[in-house]
């Protein structure tokens, strides 16, 4: 009998609105093909796996893209919000938005391309936009820590050591890649129902079928 392909998803959003999105690159890593939910197939058209980065385009127009922010120091108790599509066909098809802040200003073994937040992010999140607390884009949602892996290890169950690629690493391989963002400085602090409204039709599932 013929073997039904696998598939797996992560998050990607607009970052230019003639159909260009961003992900992480373990997000389209062995894929035979990948879609958005509604058929539309994705290209890749560049990806870094040292810096987990993927450049994605679909034939498609978006009526606007997600803004970074100009200044991207980011400070120790900043707010955060995450967007993404965690466990998407398995618990919900509906996106996930959860809040917290930056607990820590670089990742995982002191990886200077990243930091930490305590923001929840979940399998499927991987390549979704994390905001600041007006809606710009500060970072991308890369890891969680396995709880499993870590405990054996150490004895220890970690909290919320969830990881984002830091906006400047962003930008600066997509315009190693010829495209360049839309950029704002900081604005005032936003209701996050607002943000949400704003934010959310620029952030879609991104389906991997395997072969």
């Amino acid at each position: 009998p013929r073997q039904q392909a696998r598939t797996s998803s992560g998050t990607g959003f607009v970052v230019r609105r003639s159909g260009m999105l961003v992900t992480n690159a373990h997000v389209v890593k062995g894929c035979a093909s990948l879609a958005l939910p509604t058929g539309e197939p994705v290209v890749v058209r560049a990806a870094d796996e040292r810096r987990d980065l993927a450049l994605l385009q679909v034939n498609k127009s978006f009526p606007a893209e997600l803004r970074f922010r100009r200044d991207q120091t980011i400070d120790h108790g900043e707010r955060v919000r995450a967007f993404g599509y965690p466990f998407y066909d398995l618990v919900s098809r509906s996106l996930n938005i959860t809040e917290g802040i930056v607990t820590a200003l670089a990742g995982l073994r002191d990886n200077p391309m990243q930091f930490q937040v305590n923001a929840a992010i979940q399998p499927g999140n991987s390549g979704g936009p994390v905001v600041d607390d007006s809606g710009l884009v500060i970072g991308v949602a890369v890891s969680t820590l396995t709880t499993t892996a870590f405990s054996q290890v150490t004895g220890a169950v970690p909290q919320s050591l969830n990881y984002a690629i830091r906006g400047q690493v962003v930008e600066s391989f997509l315009l190693e890649n010829g495209v360049e963002t839309e950029r704002a400085p900081p604005g005032p602090v936003t209701d996050l129902r607002q943000i949400a409204r704003e934010v959310s039709p620029l952030v879609m599932p991104v389906i991997c079928t395997k072969s």
